[in-house]
């Protein structure tokens, strides 16, 4: 009887000892996994799916989701991810100058300002601290500030063409009008394509009553942008002025299409001279006011 059970001990000793073993493989294969299911496995950094130096903490990505909101139009929800974001990385020029923008956007004019001059402090070199200043000093209507703060980005960069433009913006406001024309004119020099340079010259030619000056910056105006409702309505009008209304009506159309209203009265004016155009064509029925 007990070599019996001497046997059985034995053999449950040994199954014993083969599933501890058993266990102990199995523990040690299953290891990595179960520390990787868990979090405990040492991970290596995953590439950042936003600029390089711009790592978020604690798993957010500010600067990436920032980004996205801004574009969906989400503003005060952008605005909250730069700041989060620049809690990170202070001073960080491209997110203070999208927070900067988004403020202006949304009429929060002291946030602006404050986040402005904190760029103009931490890189007293780069231009675009003093322009946002030059922004929203502007809008305050703190005028004399403004021009001094786009002065200051000339100084530092002579070829930013948007600060000629906004200090002939500023010039023509104020009845200016040979000033505002140097500075957009200026404009012009760095940047021949700046639809709005030759538009506000058209206007500001137009005031002088230099017509013709007036309609060849008007026309390179819709030259670099075809969709500029108001330069081809300046344009038609400006034409009409001076007696050339075949082409009025071609610029006027070009308006209409993008959706200009044309008021009556206008219409009517130029009504006979469209018909003459189009009895020419044999298009008489198309040359009607629509």
């Amino acid at each position: 009887m007990n070599k019996v059970l001497n046997v059985k001990y034995k053999i449950l000793k040994y199954a014993l000892w083969s599933a501890g073993v058993i266990l102990c493989v199995l523990f040690f294969v299953l290891l990595p996994s179960i520390k990787k299911d868990f979090g405990f496995s040492k991970q290596t950094k995953a590439s950042a799916p936003w600029p390089a130096g711009r790592e978020g903490q604690g798993g957010q990505d500010y600067w990436q989701t920032a980004l996205v909101l801004e574009q969906k139009g989400d503003l005060a929800q952008a605005i909250w991810n730069f700041r989060q974001f620049l809690e990170q990385k202070p001073g960080d020029v491209e997110a203070t100058k999208h927070l900067i923008k988004l403020y202006l956007q949304t009429s929060q004019l002291n946030q602006a300002l404050d986040y402005a001059q904190r760029l103009t402090q931490a890189n007293p070199k780069s231009p675009e601290g003093f322009f946002y200043l030059g922004m929203t000093y502007n809008i305050l209507g703190q005028i004399d500030t403004a021009k001094e703060n786009y002065k200051k980005v000339i100084n530092i960069d002579p070829k930013y063409a948007d600060a000629y433009f906004n200090l002939g913006f500023l010039s023509e406001s104020s009845g200016q009008l040979l000033e505002a024309i140097d500075f957009y004119k200026k404009t012009l020099e760095i940047n021949s394509k700046h639809a709005k340079a030759y538009y506000n010259l058209g206007n500001a030619y137009a005031d002088l009553d230099k017509n013709q000056e007036a309609i060849g910056s008007y026309k390179s105006a819709v030259a670099y942008d075809p969709n500029y409702t108001d330069a081809f309505v300046n344009l038609s009008i400006l034409l009409t002025k001076v007696g050339e209304y075949k082409e009025a009506i071609k610029y006027l159309d070009e308006a209409r299409i993008l959706g200009y209203e044309a008021p009556e009265e206008y219409l009517r004016s130029l009504e006979p001279y469209r018909e003459d155009i189009y009895i020419k064509r044999g298009k008489m029925d198309e040359g009607r006011w629509t």
